[in-house]
């Protein structure tokens, strides 16, 4: 459960203050706080492109992450009263009809302020002035263009530094063949306004910049890893968050600093976001049974089911084995000025294995010509 959903369960009286102040604790660590000074140079680099992409597992922190950017956004920007700093928002999982364009330039007009964001039409399409100036509305509801012309107006007034959008993968809910459409429609919008657009998601995010070569480059990619277990310097970090953690619940819980490693980070995958959920969920469980104490039971009791964790390393295996054969280039390719056989389709032989001078097995014409 995030943040947002305990403070909607506190305002209804469900929740417990102590698990939303635990909730709302921030604790920084080396792996964010690295991704966060890649992204923020990224931004205000006058050479940097204007897309964005920041993937990495599910549960790494990548809301965490997206909060600290605001402040940091806000902290620094020299802009004025009429301006606004940043824009953020979540893209919604999508329904089964798949990604809605309207729906997300209706997202980000609400994060930039706009009003009367259901009612967007571009002066060309309100409506006519007939020859005896009578004038005629058009009825018909906004369309997709009308919300593009939009956003693009909205962000070229607003000015932000940077539109940050979380849950990014479900720009991916179409066909796959209409990939390079979304990702057109991105890098238009994003160099018509001229305000840098990042996009958190999971390893998903990779179809969309692997499209072409093109692309790649036009793009800034910044990965957000997992601490890895058999690194041992990575292990360190990742318990010493786990310790960090542990110090602003607010009941007693000694007994945790003495679970093992290995079946923490086995619950965990090495990904702080995941390991903030369980702590939460096993402090609700212990505030409910009237416990004055977290323990390792409580853990047992809410930690991520097999399914779910299985599923999530599928996730993270697939995105680190392809981050892992991007980074290998072809020498012998690349200097010996060829093209890798394997990657070049065969001719066609239209004659198959039949010597010169065999007629191929067709029937003749029959009739007249």
């Amino acid at each position: 459960m995030g943040s947002d959903q305990l403070i909607a369960q506190l305002l209804k009286g469900i929740a417990d203050e102590r698990v939303i102040d635990f909730a709302s604790k921030r604790v920084a660590h080396s792996k964010l706080c690295e991704v966060e000074r890649k992204i923020m140079r990224a931004i205000y680099s006058k050479s940097s492109p204007s897309i964005i992409m920041v993937y990495g597992p599910t549960g790494v922190g990548k809301t965490t992450l997206l909060e600290r950017l605001v402040q940091d956004i806000e902290d620094i920007s020299t802009k004025a009263s009429d301006k606004i700093p940043c824009a953020s928002f979540e893209l919604p999982s999508v329904s089964t009809k798949g990604f809605s364009w309207p729906g997300y330039y209706k997202k980000v007009l609400s994060a930039l302020n706009e009003p009367l964001v259901h009612k967007k039409k571009s002066l060309e399409r309100m409506g006519k002035v007939t020859k005896d100036g009578t004038i005629i509305l058009n009825r018909h509801s906004s369309s997709v263009e009308d919300y593009r012309e939009a956003v693009e107006s909205a962000l070229r007034w607003r000015n932000p530094d940077a539109l940050l959008i979380d849950e990014a993968q479900h720009l991916l809910k179409i066909r796959s063949s209409e990939f390079g459409d979304q990702m057109d429609t991105v890098k238009s919008m994003a160099n018509i306004s001229g305000v840098k657009h990042v996009f958190l998601g999971t390893y998903e995010l990779l179809n969309l910049v692997d499209l072409s070569g093109q692309l790649n480059r036009r793009t800034v990619e910044i990965e957000f890893p997992r601490y890895r277990f058999n690194i041992e310097e990575e292990r360190e970090e990742f318990f010493n968050t786990y310790v960090n953690l542990l110090r602003n619940l607010p009941i007693e819980h000694s007994s945790l600093h003495q679970v093992g490693d290995e079946y923490i980070y086995e619950r965990t995958l090495g990904c702080v976001g995941l390991l903030k959920d369980w702590l939460i969920r096993g402090l609700e469980l212990a505030l409910d049974n009237n416990d004055s104490f977290l323990d390792i039971n409580h853990l047992n009791e809410t930690e991520e089911s097999n399914a779910s964790l299985n599923k999530i390393f599928d996730e993270i295996e697939y995105g680190e084995s392809k981050l892992s054969s991007r980074e290998k280039l072809d020498s012998s390719r690349v200097l010996g000025g060829g093209t890798n056989p394997k990657t070049v389709p065969p001719k066609s032989n239209s004659r198959g294995n039949r010597p010169p001078g065999e007629r191929s097995p067709s029937r003749d014409a029959v009739g007249q010509e």
